[in-house]
């Protein structure tokens, strides 16, 4: 059996964590790092392409019950919370 547990990803459209860590890797600060802009990356559908119920909440006031769901659930499941 599979754990009811949840992955939370803050989806904003881009890699803002290597985005941020670009000076401590030579890059000059507020240069932009080639590949960091990812706009149309579908977490969801990643998710249930790897058998793991998914689902993107972009309203703020259905997080809760989104991640209450999600632990209910008979395995892992994947939320995609739209941050921009």
């Amino acid at each position: 059996d599979a754990a009811p547990i949840a992955f939370l990803i803050l989806a904003n459209g881009r890699y803002a964590a290597l985005q941020e860590f670009a000076p401590a890797f030579g890059f000059a600060a507020g240069e932009t790092v080639q590949g960091t802009a990812l706009p149309g990356l579908d977490f969801v559908a990643l998710a249930r392409g790897f058998g793991c119920e998914g689902r993107r909440v972009a309203d703020p006031g259905l997080l809760r019950e989104a991640l209450q769901d999600a632990l209910a659930g008979p395995g892992p499941s994947l939320l995609e919370i739209v941050v921009a």
